[in-house]
């Protein structure tokens, strides 16, 4: 009777715990790696940007940035940045430009954001592939069984 049998479809179970686990830890690390890098260069690409408007509205842009991650950013497909808008009543030679520039100030916080955040995937991937040399470096476990099988039985 083979008691390994039973135990396999446990064992297969516990490891795809094991898998799902690790992958919400590490999405929920990601995110979290994300959030906090894309406030910061919110700030700072809208401090540097706001260069380029009336003086008059330069220090509402960058606040409006500022404060976006606290208010909590809705970034994805088919989303609008959140509920921040436009304050009403803007001359139209005001409103385009400072449309553009809190696109551009989006685009190139989040590129700046996203560089520091792939570095964490890059490394797990790295320690695993680390992980798969140094224990594959050994002599592989079917070779060692065979060996233990051909070797004569004393009678």
């Amino acid at each position: 009777m083979d008691r390994g049998r039973g135990l396999r479809g446990g064992a297969g179970a516990v490891n795809r715990s094991i898998q799902e686990r690790g992958t919400c830890d590490a999405r929920a690390l990601i995110g979290r790696v994300l959030q906090n890098r894309l406030a910061i260069a919110l700030h700072d690409e809208a401090v540097t940007r706001s260069a380029q408007l009336p003086a008059a509205f330069r220090a509402q842009f960058v606040d409006g940035f500022s404060h976006a991650a606290s208010k909590g950013l809705e970034i994805g497909s088919g989303q609008t940045g959140g509920t921040a808008a436009l304050p009403p009543g803007l001359p139209p030679g005001v409103a385009l430009p400072i449309g553009q520039l809190a696109h551009a100030v989006f685009a190139n916080a989040f590129v700046d954001a996203a560089r520091p955040t792939l570095l964490i995937p890059i490394g797990v991937l790295l320690a695993a592939a680390l992980a798969t040399v140094a224990v594959r470096s050994g002599k592989p476990a079917t070779v060692a069984a065979e060996e233990e099988e051909e070797e004569p039985i004393a009678v």
